[in-house]
């Protein structure tokens, strides 16, 4: 059977019990403020190619790795579908693949590449939540693999994930112009952020220059 995560919420060793299967997944590990149900003190970092870094943390009965920049959905869709035997337990899916076991988004059931490529219009995804070591384990060798073998880098996933949200800014708005009042001006004030507006994109210029703060 395969090494599914143990529940540690409530456990009185819980630190120490993380800590160890973060270095059976050689991460690097990190003290932080005590969280969650488990009150786990430690994480588990490490980099990965292209400038991207992975955080590992444990709620009950999986690891959660957060990927800092979020990585394009039609990349985290290859990784989903690498196969991977396993039997279901818990929140896993029933397919033979990754994302069943290390599942995008933290989704129950798990997520195949197909609907990773869906999910939310498609959103970049910067969470994975790992159901065993063995899953965890191939979750960052295959983060590592394909983040090199597509030449995906940091700066790209940003520019990526920069364009979806600028698309759903400018449909946002258009409904809180139609509706007005603080909806509007909630808008309006995103709009204007160059953080989460692409201050290149044409549509963004176009509704700064016609509603300006």
């Amino acid at each position: 059977m395969d090494d599914y995560f143990p529940n540690l919420a409530g456990h009185p060793d819980a630190t120490a019990i993380f800590a160890q299967e973060l270095a059976n997944a050689a991460l690097t590990v990190v003290p932080i403020d005590p969280e969650g149900e488990t009150r786990c003190g430690v994480a588990g970092e490490t980099s990965l190619p292209g400038g991207f870094r992975l955080r590992v943390r444990r709620p009950w009965c999986y690891a959660s790795a957060k990927i800092t920049p979020p990585i394009p959905a039609a990349i985290a869709a290859l990784i989903a579908d690498e196969p991977f035997a396993h039997p279901v337990r818990h929140y896993s899916g029933a397919a033979q693949v990754l994302g069943a076991v290390a599942r995008p988004h933290g989704h129950a059931g798990g997520l195949t590449g197909d609907a990773v490529k869906t999910y939310a219009g498609g959103v970049p995804v910067d969470c994975w939540h790992a159901d065993s070591l063995r899953a965890l384990r191939a979750l960052i060798y295959a983060l590592r693999t394909v983040i090199a073998r597509e030449g995906l880098t940091a700066e790209e996933a940003v520019k990526v994930k920069l364009a979806l949200d600028t698309s759903s800014i400018v449909a946002a708005f258009e409904e809180g112009a139609a509706f007005g009042g603080r909806l509007y001006e909630l808008v309006r004030e995103i709009v204007h952020d160059d953080s989460r507006a692409d201050p290149t994109d044409p549509r963004v210029q176009a509704l700064r220059a016609a509603h300006p703060l």
